[in-house]
């Protein structure tokens, strides 16, 4: 009897110690699936015959199939797009039988297949087991489309940044040429007589000058290098205001509607800058519908916590008022999209536009902190949303023109004319001296200062490049007014330097080339008028 409890006895030990590693077996498995299935990535297995065996929550999430309906299928059929899957099962035999292969064992980037059809980027990690003789592999899949899109975008804005450093570039040698263009008509001019029909050449000359100098502002402004004056206004009233030009803009058969918030959205903006934005942006509307259309310009306000994508830009959280240009027009295609803000880039045969357009708006939008985004299908018209800051100021109250500056002594003013472009120097010289300047060139600041400090001759006002070698326009000056507090200044240039002007210690007045000599001569009238007569 006592033998027969004790066989009894060692059995149930051994029932329970099998009960107990099978209960940890289990816990164990338990544990692993809740790790497996709380992956940010996408856990797949498969057997040597290329057929699912594991597939974790989110494998579900990316691809679209359940775990039930997915195990045992042929992994190559539900995720693999089929001009890829000859590939697929080629390698999966090839590692088989030769331990090689050009996935296993390394972090590869390939295109996806979910169940829907759609193809999407993913990292894959492929990583072979063998257990029991038999081989397995266990794949770690990570869906990188936002990573795609946000390299595609670090690119696309690095690339817009190249060419417009390129363009400002352009821009600042063109100008110079122009301002010798404008100058020389001008004096050309001046030199006819009325009734002579060589006058109708030279203003032909200086039409093609003025277009020059607009394409050279557009580009400017592409590079985001025109000197803003920012103010704050109500985005609804400018559009209303503007709404006869739009609408005059689009043609007759294109109608232009809005659809704006009633109460005040204020943004600290350059008022002729946004109005550039908005006619760039109905121009290209019109274009796009040809036969007719309608185009809609909505304003609204948004508050984004986080940033976040809107298209394919990324947009930083913060409160904005967004501007929209909607057309009912052919819509683009993605490659037009990707080129859309380059500069000199059009859809249009050659000879029917520049291409500066939307570059414009890109440059000016980016320049005021801004966003611009578009969303187009081919067929279906676009969409262009301009982002910019809310502003939680009042909108600034229109103001009266300023009144003249008081006549001056008519006293003959000595002029000190710094510029480096000798072409632009003599040009100038040549142009204040018809106007009954007295005027002192030189090519560089430190003439300039060598001049003065002899004292040879008084000095009432300094014209200076702002970009010169060796010293700077508003350094020049700075140094200049310490001797002679009451001088005036004007500073000109081809591609304005906003750390040089904007942040000098003395603030200057500045001039945009190219300009014209009624221009010049407003302006430094303006400057002499600042300062004590002439004695």
């Amino acid at each position: 009897m006592l033998r027969v409890l004790d066989n009894i006895s060692r059995a149930w030990a051994a029932m329970t110690a099998r009960s107990t590693v099978a209960n940890e077996h289990t816990d164990r498995e338990t544990r692993l699936m809740a790790v497996i299935n709380s992956a940010l990535d996408a856990i797949v297995g498969m057997d040597a015959d290329g057929r699912v065996t594991d597939w974790n929550h989110h494998a579900e999430a990316m691809f679209g199939y359940a775990r039930a309906e997915i195990v045992g299928r042929a992994l190559s059929v539900a995720i693999v797009p089929e001009r890829f899957r000859a590939a697929h099962e080629q390698g999966l035999r090839r590692f088989l039988d030769t331990g090689a292969g050009n996935v296993v064992n390394r972090r590869v980037e390939i295109t996806a297949l979910h169940r829907d059809g759609h193809e999407f980027p993913v990292e894959l990690t492929v990583s072979p087991m063998r257990i029991g003789g038999a081989t397995s592999f266990t794949a770690f899949v990570r869906d990188i489309t936002e990573r795609r899109r946000l390299e595609e975008q670090a690119l696309q804005m690095e690339t817009l940044r190249a060419v417009g450093r390129l363009a400002g570039g352009i821009a600042h040698d063109f100008n110079n040429l122009l301002t010798a263009i404008h100058g020389c008509t001008d004096l050309l001019d001046d030199s006819l007589d009325p009734s002579s029909r060589a006058r109708t050449e030279v203003a032909i000359i200086r039409d093609a000058a003025r277009r020059g100098a607009e394409l050279t502002r557009q580009l400017l402004a592409y590079s985001r290098n025109q000197v803003l004056k920012p103010i704050v206004l109500d985005v609804a009233r400018m559009v209303t205001d503007m709404a006869p030009l739009l609408r005059r803009l689009a043609g007759e058969s294109r109608t232009v509607e809005l659809s704006l918030r009633p109460d005040p959205l204020a943004v600290r903006v350059d008022p002729g800058q946004f109005e550039q934005v908005l006619v760039n942006l109905v121009l290209n509307a019109r274009d796009a519908m040809p036969d007719g259309g309608k185009v809609t310009i909505a304003s609204a306000c948004v508050e984004l916590g986080e940033s976040r994508a809107q298209g394919h830009v990324i947009v930083e959280g913060g409160s904005y008022v967004v501007i929209s240009v909607r057309d009912t027009g052919v819509g683009m295609d993605d490659d037009t999209k990707a080129h859309l803000f380059e500069p000199f880039y059009t859809t249009k045969p050659p000879g029917k536009g520049t291409g500066l357009g939307l570059a414009t708006v890109y440059g000016i939008v980016k320049q005021s902190g801004g966003y611009i985004v578009a969303e187009s299908t081919p067929g279906k018209g676009a969409e262009f949303s301009v982002y910019l800051p809310r502003c939680d100021e009042m909108p600034a109250v229109e103001q009266t023109a300023a009144t003249p500056a008081a006549s001056r002594s008519q006293a003959r003013e000595t002029i000190l004319l710094v510029e480096d472009e000798s072409t632009v120097r003599e040009v100038s010289r040549r142009g204040l001296q018809a106007r009954g300047y007295d005027v002192i060139a030189v090519g560089s600041a430190a003439e300039a200062l060598s001049l003065v400090e002899r004292g040879e001759r008084p000095v009432h006002a300094l014209v200076s490049d702002v970009s010169m070698e060796g010293m700077s326009g508003p350094e020049l000056a700075a140094r200049l007014r310490t001797r002679m507090p009451d001088l005036a200044v004007l500073l000109m240039s081809g591609l304005p330097d906003e750390y040089a002007v904007g942040d000098a210690e003395v603030p200057f007045d500045y001039l945009q080339k190219p300009f014209t000599f009624e221009q010049f001569e407003r302006q430094l009238q303006t400057q002499l008028g600042t300062r004590s007569p002439l004695s």
